[in-house]
């Protein structure tokens, strides 16, 4: 019994990877995870999909344009893992260069809050004079949590890449390019 288990990936796409300057194993992995192109990993703001194309983000935008205007309190629930806690920085960073006085954190401690958004972080934030939650990288499968902090009269917004379940959280806004009914060109997000 193997250690390891290979994920399949088109052997002529790696090989293309390879050629564009990718050692052979990175190429691999990347063909495994869906790049098809080394154009594909190009940094470039020219280069990124329009965000405006995902369902909810012009919307999600304007609403917490309004909640920085009215100087709401934010509070974003990241995850514990590498692109969660990115995500919470970036976040943070991005509330307070469009104004957002004191945009806040909380992050889950795994042994005790376990994953993702729950009743026990709304009234943590709830503590912390929260008027806006705003999920980073969790969220889309906290039902429960979400219907608990709009029945505290809490503004959500559920940012999340996660795959949804059939019911999805009763949010504000919902921006996840994997939710039904979202045309935007990368699911990888």
């Amino acid at each position: 019994m193997s250690l390891f288990s290979v994920r399949r990936f088109n052997s002529v796409v790696a090989n293309s990877l390879a050629s564009a300057g990718y050692p052979a194993p990175v190429a691999r992995a990347l063909a495994a995870r869906g790049v098809c192109h080394a154009q594909d990993l190009n940094g470039e703001i020219k280069d990124l999909l329009p965000p405006h194309l995902m369902k909810n983000c012009v919307e999600t935008g304007k609403l917490l344009a309004q909640c920085i205007l009215e100087k709401k309190k934010i509070i974003i629930i990241g995850d514990y893992d590498c692109d969660g806690a990115s995500g919470v920085a970036v976040g943070i960073l991005g509330l307070r260069l469009l104004g957002a006085v004191f945009p806040d954190f909380l992050i889950p401690d795994r042994e005790k809050d376990g994953y993702g958004l729950s009743k026990f972080l709304v009234d943590r934030a709830l503590m912390e004079k929260a008027e806006v939650l705003l999920t980073v990288d969790n969220g889309i499968s906290s039902v429960e949590a979400v219907k608990y902090a709009k029945e505290k009269g809490l503004t959500v917004i559920v940012t999340d890449h996660h795959l949804p379940a059939d019911t999805l959280p009763e949010a504000d806004f919902i921006v996840n390019p994997n939710q039904h009914g979202d045309n935007f060109p990368s699911k990888a997000l």
